[in-house]
């Protein structure tokens, strides 16, 4: 019913968007869009989002006040969340220069933590670290507990990413327990599904299965579309590795369409390879060539490298997908076919590997 009444009001400020022409009216659409952004993201609407975001700030260039920055902090996180790096990058940094103009320090700790996000991504982890810390600094300063969680998980994840399961564990708990403490259940679902990855990288998937299960029921009662895809990836994942593959298959396979819909090709990198590596475990190697290439050009389009984590498993994988191909040209000849698919077809395509 929340759900409802919520989509509902949302609706009726898309249609009053609709009609914002005068500058009293386009300052009110400019407060719209600075408080739906949110909504947007959580319910899977984001290629609408990032439309209206983009559609009143062109309107609204002469203003420069916190209203702004909150607007131009959507329009880089929107993009941020969907992979699309180039274009949220440009976003956070006139974002990042509003809100120094004017004050906005809550702002700015949203900001830096996506710049240390995009840092991290490509590749260059002391600088992320660094502006991580600042944000972090920010958040403490002003109080901001939530905003303090969020920053805690950035640096778990940034630990991850270089196979520090230790501090990321560690940072992942502090971040849980905030957000325990404040009813966050959105950030709760974030800090489950990041200390399940932990459990799973560990080999112990009793723990992630647990963990994975209890953020997607919350995931479920909000509405979260995308955590809830990022949760049966995860499932999928564990699954696999526990030999329960026809049940790895339908969850990636609801994942990746899902994912699919939503527009999030960061998430569709995951989904493809994990599908990749289950048509491997699945004795299926030429279909298992054929998304990998696909993650493989998908991983370059958006700019994504392997984090420093991922890179002995991927090519312990991948390796293993060319041996059992028998021939490097039938490898071969796979990677270049997934590699010329469309997202569309490349999903599709893994909906229907043989899984008997």
């Amino acid at each position: 019913m929340l759900l409802y009444v919520i989509s509902n009001r949302a609706r009726c400020c898309s249609s009053a968007l609709n009609h914002a022409g005068s500058d009293n009216t386009e300052a009110s659409g400019l407060r719209l869009v600075a408080a739906l952004w949110r909504f947007w993201l959580l319910h899977g609407h984001v290629a609408e989002g990032r439309s209206r975001l983009s559609e009143v700030l062109s309107r609204t260039r002469a203003r420069e006040d916190s209203i702004r920055a909150k607007a131009l902090s959507g329009a880089a996180i929107l993009p941020f969340e969907q992979g699309d790096y180039m274009a949220a990058r440009p976003l956070c940094e006139d974002a990042l220069t509003v809100q120094e103009r004017v004050g906005d320090r809550a702002g700015m700790g949203v900001s830096l933590g996506v710049l240390a996000s995009l840092a991290c991504i490509k590749g260059d982890y002391e600088c992320g670290r660094v502006l991580y810390e600042h944000s972090l600094k920010i958040r403490r300063e002003l109080g901001d507990h939530r905003g303090v969680a969020a920053s805690l998980t950035d640096l778990g994840l940034a630990a991850a990413d270089q196979a520090d399961y230790l501090t990321a564990s560690a940072l992942y708990e502090e971040s849980l327990a905030i957000r325990r403490q404040l009813g966050d259940k959105n950030g709760i679902t974030a800090s489950l599904t990041n200390m399940g990855v932990v459990a799973y990288e560990l080999d112990d998937y009793v723990s992630a299965r647990m963990r994975f299960e209890e953020s997607l029921v919350i995931c479920r009662e909000l509405g979260d579309r995308a955590g809830i895809a990022s949760c049966l990836c995860a499932l999928g994942n564990v699954a696999t590795e526990e030999g329960a593959l026809a049940s790895a298959h339908a969850l990636h396979a609801e994942s990746a369409v899902m994912r699919l819909e939503l527009g999030d090709r960061r998430g569709l990198v995951e989904s493809l390879e994990s599908l990749a590596h289950l048509a491997l475990a699945l004795e299926r190697p030429v279909p298992a060539a054929c998304l990998w290439g696909a993650a493989e050009r998908l991983r370059a389009e958006i700019g994504l490298p392997l984090t420093p984590a991922q890179r002995p498993r991927y090519k312990c994988r991948v390796q293993a997908s060319r041996v059992a191909c028998a021939q490097d040209t039938a490898f071969e000849a796979a990677w270049r076919e997934g590699s010329a698919m469309t997202l569309e077809q490349a999903v599709a395509y893994a909906e229907h590997v043989d899984v008997h």
